[in-house]
This record gives structure tokens, sequence and C-alpha cells, in this order.
């Protein structure tokens, strides 16, 4: 009877797992196609915004410091506009975040975020 429940409860998590493979490979198909999303309309209304680069050209056309890496992209509003915040980490240990309009892979501004060890500390869930 043991055996029977151990291997009733390892199919479940085995499914589970399986379910949740499948949907974060969904959500990353999402987020790598870099459709910008018009957040200024709301419901069955939103849709891929007219004008707006597709975040691979917007990459593209940066001129990334050499040495630098890409930690994260997100999308943004900041004073009723949307644009793209990409988080970027230096050679130096800094990181930094330089919000781009979609339109034109314009940057806007650059703020200074926190460093690469803050970073880790916070993406494993402590600070």
């Amino acid at each position: 009877m043991p055996k029977l429940v151990f291997y009733s409860i390892l199919i479940s998590a085995l499914a589970l797992g399986v379910a949740a493979l499948w949907l974060a490979g969904e959500v990353w198909e999402e987020h790598e196609t870099g459709e910008v999303v018009d957040l200024t309309t709301t419901g069955a209304a939103s849709q891929v915004a007219p004008g707006f680069l597709p975040l691979e050209e917007i990459l593209r056309r940066l001129s990334l410091p050499v040495d630098s890496h890409i930690l994260e992209v997100e999308k943004e509003i900041v004073e009723d506009r949307l644009l793209y915040e990409i988080e970027l980490l230096m050679p130096d240990g800094r990181v930094l975040e330089w919000y781009v309009d979609p339109r034109t892979a314009t940057v806007i501004s650059v703020e200074t975020g926190e460093t690469s060890e803050a970073h880790h500390a916070t993406a494993a869930g402590g600070r």
C-alpha cells in the first residue's frame, strides 16, 4: 500500500511539473516576440500598438556599452508614456536602467540601479 501512495504522489508531481513548464514556455514565448501592447487601453481593446518597434529591433538600434549584459526588460508606464525599461549589468558591477521609447528606440533617461550583488540577492528572494 505505501508504494501505491508513493507512486500516485510521484505521478501527480510529475504532471504538475509538466504543466508548470508548459505554462512557463507560453509566457516566455509571448515575452520573446517583443510585441509591445498598448497599456493605455484595457480589456479586449488591447492590441499591439501601431508604430511600436519590436524589442529585437530596439535592441539592435541601441548602442549598448561594451561588455554589458541585459538583465531584464520590462514595459513600464512613466508619466503616461509606455516605455521599455532595460536593466543592464555593467562590467564594473553597476546596474543601469535605460528607459527607451518603443516607437523610436531613443533612450529617454538612464538611472543607476542596484549593484549586481544586490540584484542576485533580490532574485534569490533575499535582500
